[in-house]
């Protein structure tokens, strides 16, 4: 993938919608999960729930 193709994906993330990128989020944990004990599921589980708050969040100026 070039520099090119990235860019155009990140640009595709900034314009999903919450839902969707909720959505996208969820599904991503599922499949990592399915490859993880119960403890680090668990764990994985709180780490992709703060990326997803700290990335939908409004900045506080």
């Amino acid at each position: 993938m070039d520099g090119t193709e990235k860019i155009r994906d990140m640009i595709k993330l900034l314009k999903m919608n919450e839902e969707h990128f909720h959505y996208e989020l969820t599904s991503l944990a599922a499949k990592v999960n399915n490859f993880l004990d119960d403890r680090t599921r668990f764990l994985s589980g709180q780490l992709i729930s703060v990326m997803y708050d700290s990335l939908t969040q409004e900045s506080e100026q």
